[in-house]
C-alpha cells in the first residue's frame, strides 16, 4: 500500500503538490525555449487585440484590456527567455 496524501494534507505540511517544473523538460534550454514560445504566443495575441482595438468601428467603445503594455511585457519576457534558452543551449555541459 502506497502512502496517499490529500492536497489539503500536503498544504498543511508544506509539501509541493505539483511536480517541479524542471522535471517536465529534458534540459534547461527546452524549459527556457518553451517559456519564450509561450510569451511569444501571448505577445501575438496582444498584438492582434491592439490591432483590432485601433481599427474598431466605434471610437468611443473603449475596452478594458491594456493591449499595448501586455504586448510589450510579453515581448520583453520572450526576449529574456529566448536569451536564456540560447545561453543554455550553447553552454558546455
Amino acid at each position: 500500500m502506497g502512502l496517499t496524501v490529500t492536497p489539503h494534507q500536503a498544504l498543511r505540511h508544506g509539501e509541493a503538490i505539483l511536480p517541479d517544473m524542471m522535471e517536465l523538460f529534458d534540459s534547461n534550454a527546452a524549459f527556457w525555449a518553451a517559456l519564450a514560445g509561450t510569451a511569444l504566443a501571448i505577445a501575438a495575441i496582444a498584438l492582434l487585440g491592439d490591432f483590432r482595438r485601433a481599427r474598431r468601428a466605434q471610437a468611443d467603445a473603449v475596452g478594458c484590456m491594456p493591449w499595448t503594455p501586455i504586448f510589450l511585457t510579453a515581448l520583453f519576457a520572450a526576449g529574456i527567455a529566448g536569451f536564456f534558452a540560447l545561453m543554455a543551449w550553447l553552454s558546455p555541459v
